[in-house]
């Protein structure tokens, strides 16, 4: 039987945070968080986002970037990244029909929809 994984964002060195990026860990049977199974080296993933194939990240910068992210086998591949549409996003969500992410941009006070493929592509 699989076990459920975490996905946890982090602020990384770039914004005096401490942690890697993002983390992915499997859950025991009583809820506890296993061993580290993957780190994904991005800068400052600080808000996730899951879709049923997919993981997207906001690299909260003033850049503004979002990446999308494989979860295929348990493992995430960076496969895109693309503009928020503004600056330090904060905020992303999968629309109901799973092909749209939604971003808010803390910076600018703005929100984006970035389209995207069954594959990831952004």
């Amino acid at each position: 039987m699989t076990r459920p994984l975490l996905y946890a964002g982090s602020y990384t060195t770039a914004q005096e945070g401490r942690g890697s990026g993002i983390s992915v860990r499997e859950v025991g049977r009583s809820g506890e968080l296993l061993a580290e199974q993957q780190v994904v080296a991005l800068s400052n993933p600080a808000f996730l986002a899951l879709g049923p194939e997919l993981l997207f990240a906001a690299e909260e910068d003033p850049a503004g970037r979002i990446v999308s992210m494989s979860r295929q086998g348990g493992r995430l591949t960076v496969v895109a990244s693309a503009d928020s549409g503004g600056g330090l996003p904060c905020h992303l969500a999968v629309d109901v029909e799973n092909d749209q992410l939604i971003v808010a941009n803390y910076l600018t006070g703005s929100v984006a929809s970035v389209a995207f493929s069954p594959a990831g592509e952004l």
